[in-house]
């Protein structure tokens, strides 16, 4: 009979006959309940993010100035998030879901697709963002609305063939029995209404297209932080030293927003795969945990960035708690100021200083 590595685990043994030789004996041992608690503990973090992400996308829908590419990127991939993390988080708390029914495998797919919605949004934003600071050309509404419908196209579409993909392995492909247990994806299989993680087929189906976008998405950043570092040099050499300075920290504060959302969304997911390696070893399991947790709040970081920041807030002020006649604040003459600024001196560098005032985060 065959077993799978969940059915029994491995023992040293030391010889009997005395010497130092050890030995790995297979041997039944006894689960934990430490990861079931976390996993319900995971579930309701992400049902604690999810009205964080609401409150996200209600802000940057509501104020025009935040309705740029970016912040429309931002609300695509708050999205997916908010559908996959309240499917995911419904089905771990449903213990009376039938794990063969076919409302397991609804939740699962949908899941699925979703969540590498979600990181293709993510892809979006870090090419978008090097792709403005690597431009020429200046603010041009009509091919804005264009690239948008090309990102949406690659977020939305390139997923649903990763969900084609997985569904035909499940549903329709032959698997002999020893190997089903890591090629099989596992969703509605009997055991999971999501991806069996305790095989290598959580690693083949789901870390790893999120993990050559991750990469990707380092090497834009990257690209881009190289990109700032030079347009900051030369404007510090040619501009004058006041308009210089001022522009100088606008752009520090834009990339230090962006470094920020790398950290929150990249790093959180890459602890999210290491977890995965580790599993439930005794000696890293506690680490990792918790990690997965910080994972699962990602919404309630996400808002803590991008809405309770003082430009965001002072936006929201202006539209809906201003009195009528009331001056526009500093920080928005400020800008002003800048941009005519910026427009006099575009021709002279490598990018247009407007195009990335449309990053309004």
């Amino acid at each position: 009979m065959y077993l799978t590595r969940e059915d029994y685990c491995m023992m040293t043994k030391v010889d009997v006959n005395g010497t130092n030789i050890r030995y790995l004996n297979p041997a039944n041992c006894e689960v934990g309940s430490a990861r079931g608690t976390v996993k319900i503990i995971n579930a309701y973090a992400m049902l604690f993010s999810i009205p964080f992400m609401v409150l996200t996308i209600i802000v940057y829908l509501a104020i025009p100035e935040l309705r740029n590419q970016h912040g429309k990127s931002l609300v695509c991939y708050l999205f997916g998030l908010i559908v996959g993390y309240s499917l995911m988080g419904a089905s771990i708390l449903n213990v009376s879901m039938d794990v063969l029914g076919i409302e397991c495998k609804i939740v699962g797919y949908t899941c699925y697709y979703s969540f590498m919605s979600a990181f293709f949004w993510l892809n979006v934003i870090s090419f978008d963002l090097w792709h403005n600071f690597r431009g020429t050309r200046g603010i041009n509404r009509s091919l804005e609305k264009k690239r948008f419908i090309m990102y949406s196209l690659y977020s939305w579409g390139i997923p649903i063939l990763f969900l084609l993909a997985t569904m035909y392995v499940q549903e329709y492909v032959d698997i002999p029995e020893r190997l089903q247990d890591d090629l099989k994806p596992g969703i509605g299989g009997g055991h999971y209404c999501w991806i069996n993680m305790d095989t290598w087929a959580g690693f083949v189906y789901f870390f790893t297209p999120i993990l050559f976008i991750m990469v990707a998405n380092i090497i834009m950043f990257v690209m881009t932080a190289m990109k700032i570092h030079r347009v900051q040099n030369e404007m510090a050499r040619i501009m004058a030293k006041e308009d210089s300075t001022r522009n100088l920290k606008k752009e520090k504060d834009k990339f230090g927003l962006f470094l920020r959302l790398f950290l929150v969304m990249g790093v959180t997911w890459s602890l999210e795969i290491i977890s995965y390696f580790v599993g439930s070893d005794s000696k890293w399991a506690k680490i990792f945990y918790a990690a997965d947790i910080c994972n699962a709040v990602q919404g309630f970081l996400i808002f803590m960035l991008f809405v309770m920041k003082r430009k965001v807030k002072q936006l929201i002020t202006n539209r809906y708690f201003k009195r009528p006649g009331t001056p526009k604040s500093n920080s928005t003459n400020s800008t002003n100021s800048i941009n005519s600024v910026t427009t006099q001196k575009s021709k002279i560098f490598s990018i247009p200083m407007t195009t990335p005032d449309q990053m309004k985060f």
